[in-house]
């Protein structure tokens, strides 16, 4: 399995006059056509949550989350379309947005969109005596991830079992206990 990152980054949604246009970016822009078995959606919409000051954009942010998932059916039919959710992270400043974090990822838990499975990055990298920040081994600034985090990310995405599993869980427990 190869793994690629064809992203556009959020910070350019401003660059489109419909943002969703991001996620076709790279369609003309590749020699060879993709056929991957699995598309991540990473942290997918972690910024327009953290951005969210008021958290009344739920609604709009799982439309987001439905759109990008669609583009991606259609892109890759073939895969299988993960979620990951959004992780603990500086930004979320107010308890209303906090719980809107929680909701969108309970919200995500539940495979939305035809989603095959969920990587649980909270589980992975939140500070158990602060579950709602990021352990600092793990994050450069509290919300971006240092090579320790996304080692860690990385080295425990079992993509096959995201799939088959019937827990909508990437870290299976022997992991959660050592981290």
């Amino acid at each position: 399995m190869v793994a690629v990152n064809i992203a556009a980054p959020a910070t350019w949604s401003t660059s489109y006059s419909d943002p969703t246009k991001r996620w076709t970016f790279y369609n003309d822009k590749l020699e060879i056509p993709l056929d991957p078995d699995y598309v991540v959606y990473m942290v997918l919409n972690s910024s327009d949550a953290a951005s969210d000051k008021n958290a009344t954009q739920f609604a709009t942010i799982q439309q987001h989350t439905l759109q990008a998932l669609a583009a991606g059916e259609l892109l890759f039919p073939n895969a299988n379309q993960i979620l990951s959710e959004i992780p603990p992270r500086t930004g979320f400043v107010t308890m209303d947005m906090e719980n809107e974090r929680k909701a969108l990822n309970a919200w995500m838990d539940a495979l939305p969109g035809g989603a095959d499975g969920i990587i649980r990055i909270g589980d992975l990298l939140s500070d158990g005596q602060v579950p709602a920040r990021m352990l600092p081994q793990y994050t450069i600034d509290g919300i971006h991830w240092t090579p320790a985090g996304v080692a860690v990310v990385v080295t425990q995405m079992n993509l096959p079992s995201l799939v088959q599993s019937s827990s909508p869980s990437a870290v299976p427990a022997t992991v959660r206990v050592s981290i």
